[in-house]
Order: structure tokens, then C-alpha cells, then sequence
């Protein structure tokens, strides 16, 4: 049965315990050693030279009649098909939720409470999975961008099972609970198991999921539930724990007047210091005013072709191009409040151009967002005879155009 054959299928470091376990069906792994992940395991990955004290297999038909053996002990049990769910256990989540670092969906918050603090070690991250789990590991520590005062922490005496629940505005609790300790061959099933009830069950909304482990008592179950439920195991949230708020959405809603097609390829020039911009250009600079201190008009554009509006605390700006269009930006609240409001604007402005207006990719429209604090902010492209625009309201004269070319 042995000989000189490589391995053909690339194994987890769940498999590598696995065949290592398994003295009768010794093995050498040739794999990849991705981010040093075999690193204090005998599943070398076989391309430095180093002697594996275990001989190959002479064939993959020899390896997959091993593997599939492997496969009938219970510590191999494939989570996908057992995983349960239950929707709408909670009223309801907001779309959005705002932690002290950045703004994230309902998905990425259990994330961070599955996988807590990051390490400082790590070269890279992608979409939070390569953080440190909190859960997943026996630390059972506070999420990463969640204030300890919204954070209720549960561990039995002996510190085999976790609990971690993060106040969500709405009476509501977002929580993961693992059973038994993250070590060895369920470390990797606490991991796995996570990301799929996250990825099956919750997919952003209101709802819960859990797996049964394949030895006793253990279990994980994570997702959004009534705030102090009889089943939570931590002490109850205050009547004014302070909550993570509804935050920004993530992505803005957009839609389009009839798209110029050659729109992309249009350069406009400025008449009062015949400065050339592109129409993506302009509405960056548009941006600035906007999220800036004040509300006038671009420089270079005179009030024949650009109007700036400012009312209450809102700001319009708009440049007219031709083809009875203009380019425009508003937001409908102050930014004088600081560096959060000027972020949120900022983070608006930059999702519609990358989503609405991208006229490279022949995204030519405008679009808005409603942000969590009564905020709303729209920008883009719309015929300068817009009923919406404020600079059409109250007998204003209408609106010019700016000189617009071609390029080749």
C-alpha cells in the first residue's frame, strides 16, 4: 500500500491532526504551507527535502480509501448538513450597525464576536475571517470596535464554555455561545460550524443558527435574540446599557436618469480660469464643498453655470453640463458638527461614485443615502430642470452650462 505517490488532495489542519492520529494510515502531505499553518505539525508539506517519518502512499486510489476511512470517525463529521436554523428571533436588526471603528452589516458584527480582538501578528486580513476568533479559542474575549460597556461576558467556573452578547439598538442582543473548549480537532469545528450558520442562517437578518457537535454537550449557536432572554447566560443588560446604534449603510441606492453614453469621454472647462475637468473631477470637487466648511460654488464656475445653495444647514451645489444635464451634490444636514459628519458625508459621496457614477464603466446616474441620524445625501447626474433641485424652486433663473468637449 505504500509508495512513492503525492497526495493529491489539499487537507486542513483538522485533516493533518486526523492522519497523524492515525498510525496505521500514515501519510506524507505535500500541500502549500499557507501562512505557516502546519507550522509544530508532522504533516510537513514535503517540498523543502526534509524526511517525513511516514512513507506516501503509492496511489491516490490508496489515499482516497484512506481519506474516506478517516471520514467515518466521528471527529471527521461534516458540519453543512446539520447545521439548524431559525429565522426572525430577534424584531428585528438594523441594517447597518456603527462600532467605534467603522460601520459593518449584521454578518461581520457576529463575526467580530466569534472572532474578537486582533492579533497584532498577522500580515493580512480578508473580509475579518483570518482574525483571531474570540469564541473559537479558549480566550472568550471583548470584540474587536465594541465598547466594553455594551459587552456581557459569560464563562462557566471551569472556563470550558463562552458566551459573548453585544447590546443592539432595538432590545435586542446580537451573542454566540460555544459549549465545550476550542482545542484540538474542534477548534476547526468551531470555526467552520460559525461561518456556516453566519453565511446560512443569519445572511444579515434577524435570525439564529446553531450545530451539535459530535461528542457530548458539544454545541454552538450564534445570532440576534430579544434582549435578556431567560436562555442567556450572562447577567442582564441594564434598562440603559448603552446599545451599537443603527449605522451607515454600506451601500447607496442608485438609479439613473437616460445615460449619456459618451459621458466618459466628455472634459469640461471652467470658464472663469479655463481649468479642464472630467465630469467624475467635478463631482469630486463637488464633494469637497459639500463635505467641507462651507457651500459655494466650484471655483472657476460663475452663478451662470453653477449654483450653490445653502438653507438651514443643507448644501446643494450644482455645475450645469451640456444636454439640459447637471452635475450635483447635496447633503441635507450640517457639517459643522465635526470630523463624524464629515466622515459619514464623505463615505456617501465616495459609495455613489464608485456604485452610481462610475461613467467608466458606463455607470452614469445618481444616487443617495439615508444615514442613521436623519442624514440624507444625494449626488450625481440629473436634468438641470429637476423638480427635486433647490436652485429650480422660487423663481431662481435657470440654470447655464459650461463649455463640455470630446475627447478623442
Amino acid at each position: 500500500m505504500r509508495g512513492t505517490a503525492k497526495v493529491y488532495v489539499k487537507p486542513t489542519v483538522q485533516e493533518c491532526q486526523l492522519f497523524e492520529a492515525s498510525a496505521d494510515r500514515p501519510i506524507r502531505l505535500q500541500v502549500e504551507d499557507e501562512n505557516n499553518k502546519w507550522q509544530g505539525c508532522d504533516c510537513i508539506d514535503g517540498s523543502n527535502g526534509i524526511a517525513h517519518p511516514y512513507e506516501p502512499y503509492a496511489s491516490e486510489d490508496d489515499y482516497l480509501s484512506a481519506l474516506k476511512a478517516l471520514q467515518s470517525v466521528p471527529e471527521f463529521k461534516e458540519i453543512s448538513d446539520d447545521i439548524g436554523c431559525q429565522n426572525d428571533s430577534a424584531p428585528g436588526v438594523p441594517s447597518a450597525l456603527r462600532l467605534e471603528d467603522r460601520d459593518v452589516d449584521p454578518n461581520a458584527l457576529l463575526f467580530r464576536l466569534r472572532q474578537g480582538e486582533r492579533p497584532r501578528l498577522h500580515m493580512f486580513e480578508i473580509l475579518l475571517t483570518w482574525w483571531l476568533p474570540a469564541t473559537c479559542t479558549n480566550d472568550c474575549a471583548l470584540p474587536e470596535g465594541v465598547s466594553p460597556d455594551s459587552v456581557a461576558i459569560f464563562q462557566n467556573d471551569d472556563k470550558t464554555s463562552c458566551e459573548i452578547s453585544v447590546a443592539v439598538e432595538g432590545g435586542i442582543e446580537a451573542w454566540i455561545y460555544r459549549a465545550t473548549p476550542s482545542t484540538g480537532y474542534q477548534w476547526q469545528q468551531c470555526w467552520d460550524s460559525t461561518e456556516a450558520i453566519i453565511a446560512r442562517c443569519i445572511a444579515q437578518g434577524p435570525n439564529t443558527g446553531w450545530w451539535n457537535g459530535v461528542v457530548d454537550n458539544q454545541y454552538y449557536q450564534l445570532g440576534f435574540r430579544e434582549r435578556n432572554p431567560d436562555s442567556a447566560l450572562h447577567a442582564p443588560f441594564s434598562a440603559d446599557v448603552p446599545e451599537i446604534k443603527q449605522g451607515f449603510p454600506e451601500h447607496p441606492t442608485c438609479a439613473g436618469p437616460e445615460q449619456p453614453s459618451t459621458l466618459h469621454r466628455v472634459v469640461c472647462t471652467f470658464p472663469d480660469n479655463d481649468e479642464k475637468f472630467t465630469a467624475e473631477e467635478i463631482l469630486e470637487g463637488i464633494q469637497d464643498i459639500i463635505c467641507g466648511d462651507s457651500c459655494v460654488r466650484p471655483s472657476g464656475v460663475g452663478a451662470a453655470w453653477g449654483s450653490a445653495i445653502f438653507s438651514m444647514g443643507a448644501c446643494e451645489v450644482a455645475v450645469g453640463i451640456p444636454g439640459g444635464w447637471e452635475l450635483f451634490g447635496y447633503r441635507q444636514t450640517s457639517t459643522s458638527d465635526g470630523s463624524e459628519s464629515r466622515k459619514d458625508c464623505n463615505a456617501a459621496f465616495n459609495g455613489v461614485l464608485d456604485e452610481c457614477f462610475n461613467s467608466a464603466d458606463g455607470k452614469v446616474g445618481q444616487g443617495w443615502y439615508n444615514g442613521p441620524d436623519g442624514e440624507f445625501f444625494k449626488a450625481g447626474l440629473r436634468r438641470r430642470d429637476d423638480e427635486e433641485a433647490i436652485h429650480n424652486q422660487d423663481d431662481r433663473p435657470p440654470l447655464g452650462q459650461i463649455s463640455c468637449a470630446l475627447q478623442a
